[in-house]
């Protein structure tokens, strides 16, 4: 499990855990070599998860790690997104790199 944990920052400096709660799902999403994407969905299942501290876990597995990783460098990237059938948002987007 990969935990992200969002926070806002206050007008102190100080760290706020993000508020999560709501009616929404949450996913990774990632490119695929063949045009599509690889969706992740939060791991609701998981005691590290906890949308009103802002810490959202994700299970990713050797295949779906190994497809993301097939994809070459340059295009590697993810989007934090709520899913939602009238939008599907973008909270956050990165990249993903391989650290030895």
């Amino acid at each position: 499990n990969y935990v992200i944990k969002l926070y806002t920052i206050n007008k102190d400096n100080t760290r706020i855990p993000y508020d999560l709660t709501g009616p929404w799902k949450y996913k990774l999403v990632f490119p695929s070599v063949t045009g599509g994407t690889i969706d992740i969905f939060a791991n609701m299942d998981n005691d590290k998860t906890n949308y009103g501290n802002g810490s959202l876990s994700f299970y990713i597995s050797k295949d779906s790690a190994g497809a993301i990783m097939s994809v070459p460098a340059s295009e590697r990237y993810f989007s934090l997104m709520i899913d939602n059938d009238a939008n599907n948002s973008v909270i956050y987007e990165g990249r993903v790199e391989w650290k030895a």
